[in-house]
């Protein structure tokens, strides 16, 4: 269909009988070629199943001949030997046109011809031939009646039934060629040339009248005022350029339309919101006259208010300034009193050290002392040693012994007096680690006490700072105050001037008012006039 589309009529007309024409013209060759492949196809396969033919009947032969040689070997005696040499060659014969046969078509029957013409023959050569020259009459005759028999009667059997399948194939060719099939091709390809006639008869003016009414019928809704529809052109004939400038046109008058109710619907809004805006202006005129006298009452107010507040900044001024001097005064008092402080902590921790020297002493001398003890001990331990060794002296050992108690009665003392320094030593290191400990609760104390100062005088500094910005920040509104002043006075003048141009304002609002209404009216008869059109 999307070949017709782009065909004019003309050539849709001429393009059917050129159709018709050729389908005439294939109709007649296709026949020719049918009947002349048909029949060339039936020649070729009746001499391939002649050729095939031939082949079983030789072998067929072959076997019927050996088949009667043998009944004659059995039969005549006398001639045995000439009819066994003449058998040789119907074996080879037989053997020959058997393997000429092929399998592929009839697998079955042609395998078992070849198989029971090998046992045939084997039976031949092994057990008949020799039966006979021993001159056993009656095994011969067994062995030609049972399995020679046997296998002769299934290759003439399986023979039969290769030939009726290759008779039935000759009948089915020769029966193609009278067959009705060429004639039902031709019948088949002149039904469907007069189908095509039929349909193209049938098409090809329903399809104009079809274009007609659409194009109509579309002229007709441009006419009524409805653009919406677009009208598409999809075949490529006579009413194409028909189709396109209607199209055409309905796209220029849905533009121009859609353009003017655009800006109808536009200039409505505007109109409404200049309108809603003239009642804002002119009511914000009003209210600014009002304001604006109220504006100048207080702007009046303002200037003798701004000048009180310029005169009170000047005395907070010279507040700020005293302040500062006593601030800063009050600094330098409590940093004397923080350097004190840090003087009494370095000394603090120096005595601390000087504690701890005296009880590490202390120590010592404990150390000392046990030595000393210690020695004693040893030497009174020697003294009795020595007394011990005078008495078994007898006589000469008495000036000895004397020594010798001398000697331990000095340890004795020695001993007891060490024992004295160790308690008093004792009761030293005591009373220094007590010291010492008191001197480290001290020396945190003074440590905490020289952060609180240092915090104390930040806290100072930071006053001092701040009381210098007040100072300042008061400067300034007292400079800012008399300029404040200077342009009040300026906007009270100017606010005398806004009043009178308010009211001059409101009235001339007025007036644009009765304007905009006229407007108004005249847009929304616009607006009817294009509701009438759809696009």
């Amino acid at each position: 269909m999307a070949l017709f589309t782009n065909l004019t009529f003309r050539q849709k007309i001429v393009g059917s009988f050129i159709i018709l024409i050729l389908l005439t013209v294939v109709l007649v060759t296709s026949s020719v070629f049918k009947i002349s492949s048909t029949r060339q196809i039936t020649v070729d396969k009746i001499e391939f199943l002649n050729v095939r033919y031939e082949r079983t009947r030789v072998a067929l032969d072959s076997f019927y001949n050996l088949h009667f040689l043998v009944r004659k070997i059995v039969t005549d005696k006398e001639n045995s030997e000439i009819y066994i040499s003449d058998s040789q060659g119907f074996i080879d014969k037989a053997t020959k046109a058997v393997e000429a046969l092929q399998t592929n078509r009839f697998p079955k029957e042609i395998g078992a011809i070849k198989s029971n013409a090998k046992e045939y023959i084997n039976t031949f050569n092994d057990m008949f031939i020799p039966a006979i020259r021993r001159n056993d009459l009656s095994l011969a005759r067994n062995i030609v009646l049972g399995p020679m028999n046997h296998n002769f009667l299934t290759i003439c059997s399986n023979m039969t039934i290769v030939n009726g399948h290759q008779i039935r194939e000759s009948k089915t060719a020769i029966g193609s060629i009278k067959s009705y099939g060429t004639y039902v091709t031709i019948f088949t390809c002149t039904a469907v040339e007069i189908l095509i006639a039929i349909i193209f008869t049938y098409y090809i003016p329903t399809s104009l009248s079809k274009r007609i009414k659409r194009i109509v019928a579309s002229a007709k809704k441009i006419a009524s005022g409805d653009m919406r529809e677009k009208i598409i052109s999809k075949r490529k004939d006579e009413l194409k350029p028909l189709e396109d400038s209607l199209e055409e046109m309905r796209e220029v008058w849905q533009k121009d339309i859609a353009s003017i109710v655009n800006v109808s619907n536009s200039l409505g809004k505007v109109i409404d919101e200049l309108s809603d805006s003239s009642d804002k202006i002119g009511d914000t005129a009003e209210d600014n006259q009002n304001r604006a006298i109220t504006v100048a009452a207080a702007s009046d107010e303002m200037v003798s208010t701004t000048q009180d507040i310029a005169s009170n900044c000047e005395k907070a001024s010279a507040t700020a300034e005293e302040s500062t001097r006593a601030t800063t005064e009050g600094v330098s008092k409590v940093q004397s009193i923080i350097d004190k402080i840090e003087n009494q902590v370095t000394k603090s921790r120096a005595d601390a050290n000087l504690v701890q020297n005296l009880a590490a002493q202390a120590q010592k001398i404990g150390s000392i002392v046990q030595t000393i003890d210690e020695i004693a001990s040893q030497t009174n331990l020697l003294a009795l040693n020595a007394a011990i060794e005078a008495a078994r002296a007898g006589e000469a050992g008495k000036g000895f012994a004397v020594v010798a108690d001398e000697v331990r009665a000095l340890a004795s003392r020695t001993s007891a007096s060490t024992q004295e320094i160790t308690r008093m030593v004792s009761g030293v290191q005591s009373d220094a680690k007590d010291a010492d400990d008191a001197m480290q609760v001290s020396v945190k104390v003074m440590d905490g006490l020289s952060e609180e100062s240092a915090f104390i005088e930040q806290i100072l500094n930071d006053l001092t700072n701040k009381v210098n910005e007040v100072s300042g920040q008061i400067s300034q509104i007292a400079t800012a105050a008399e300029q404040q002043t200077v342009a009040t006075s300026e906007i009270s003048s100017n606010m005398k001037n806004i009043t009178d141009g308010t009211k001059n304002l409101h009235e001339a609002i007025t007036d644009i008012n009765a304007d905009i209404k006229d407007s108004n009216a005249q847009v929304v008869n616009l607006m009817n006039m294009v509701a009438e059109f759809k696009v």
